[in-house]
């Protein structure tokens, strides 16, 4: 087994293992914004969004979204800017 193939098997099992690690159930809280809301995950991976007022309320959906849809936005992003290839 060459070095470039162990090479690529461990940049693939770090990336499971960080995958598994970001995606776990629990809370999440954004701190670094004036509004505050909580977002936790059961057991399925659906996201419940608790806030005090509707604004911070869709502020935190729109931070669920991108933590768990990341690259597809990333992806859209690119295709509208014609970088896809």
């Amino acid at each position: 087994m060459g070095f470039k193939l162990k090479a690529l098997l461990f940049v693939i099992l770090i990336s499971i293992l960080a995958f598994c690690y970001l995606s776990q159930e629990g809370n999440f809280e954004h701190l670094q914004s004036k509004h505050k809301f909580r977002v936790y995950k059961d057991e399925h991976g659906v996201p419940r969004i608790y806030a005090k007022n509707k604004h911070s309320a869709l502020y935190g959906l729109g931070f669920a979204e991108a933590q768990d849809r990341l690259w597809t936005l990333h992806l859209k992003k690119m295709i509208v800017q014609g970088r896809l290839s």
